[in-house]
């Protein structure tokens, strides 16, 4: 399988749910992989990452009921922030306020 990468945004209920991670500051490291909570662009994130898998996602916190989820697979984590900062997250962020 070749590389691929997914971007989705979550509102409502399952937002909130898939908050709670980031909320608890969830930090998990093993040989394997990580799940790590921090803070980007101003703005609170979970990023995992599955090592042998070569596979990881990144779930930025847009708002208490809004989530933007990138997930990818096939390359490396540096690979898959770098094309989730291709997103503009204030812009998605503003989006998810006005519905």
């Amino acid at each position: 399988g070749g590389a691929q990468a997914h971007a989705s945004v979550m509102m409502g209920e399952a937002a909130s749910g898939a908050l709670a991670p980031i909320e608890s500051g969830m930090n998990l490291q093993t040989g394997d992989g990580h799940m790590v909570t921090s803070t980007m662009h101003d703005m609170k994130v979970m990023k995992t990452y599955n090592v042998p898998q070569k596979s990881g996602a990144l779930m930025v916190e847009l708002s208490n009921n809004a989530v933007f989820t990138f997930s990818y697979g096939g390359i490396t984590e540096d690979d898959g922030m770098a094309l989730a900062e291709k997103f503009d997250w204030k812009a998605i962020q503003a989006a998810a306020q006005m519905k």
